[in-house]
């Protein structure tokens, strides 16, 4: 797992035309994959819904994009979002390292069970 800066929370500062972080947010972050690294096929992207950890108590928040959704897991958010690459999943917070790394292995599991193709799950 590595630090996710979110850009837009980096605002330029006016000393010498430089950019000032402003925010350093140690989000975990994941992607899932198709081994091999294939993309998905049109017809075989999964129901963001059929990604959602069924052994980890979670809510779900409203998103109105395809392909994206907002659980939250002991009040922590965490981003799914599907695109022909892969499967994104961000911990939008402070959650203990191995519940974020079971949280996205629950996804990808469940993405290879509703794709039926193998997966592979890698921090970024």
């Amino acid at each position: 797992m590595t630090n996710n800066v979110v850009p837009d929370s980096e605002p330029a500062t006016r000393n010498a035309g430089t950019w000032r972080r402003l925010t350093d947010r140690n989000w975990p972050q994941f992607s899932i994959k198709q081994e091999g690294g294939d993309r998905f096929a049109p017809k075989r992207y999964p129901r963001v819904e059929d990604l959602w950890p069924r052994n980890i108590e979670h809510g779900v928040t409203p998103c109105k994009d395809w392909g994206q959704s907002r659980i939250v897991v002991e009040g922590v958010t965490v981003s799914i979002t599907i695109s022909p690459r892969n499967i994104e999943v961000i911990v939008e917070g402070e959650l203990p390292n191995d519940l974020a790394l079971r949280v996205a292995e629950e996804i990808r599991a469940n993405a290879e069970a509703a794709i039926r193709r193998r997966r592979v799950l890698e921090p970024v």
